[in-house]
């Protein structure tokens, strides 16, 4: 049985050194959100601090990093009320 795409994620995430450990945790926190056959997750940055006991501004910092690391791809998309989502 081989290794699910989300494990080899969170594999090479936690093998990169030249990510701090914050981002790291961000990117955990993210992975335990993670559907684990389309690789997609959706909690808001409120709910990532609370879980990772970060700053709502600490977390936006460590996803754009991420994001400019090309471990995640962030997509706006209309929520309810009018309001954009990531994706």
């Amino acid at each position: 049985m081989g290794m699910s795409n989300s494990f080899l994620w969170r594999k090479q995430i936690l093998e990169d050194i030249d990510l701090r450990s914050t981002t790291k945790l961000v990117a955990m926190v993210l992975h335990y959100h993670m559907d684990n056959n389309s690789g997609e997750c959706f909690p808001s940055e409120e709910l990532i601090a609370k879980e990772s006991g970060l700053s709502i501004r600490c977390v936006v910092m460590h996803i754009k990093k991420l994001k400019q690391n090309f471990y995640i791809s962030i997509k706006k998309e209309k929520g309810g009320q009018g309001w954009n989502r990531n994706m």
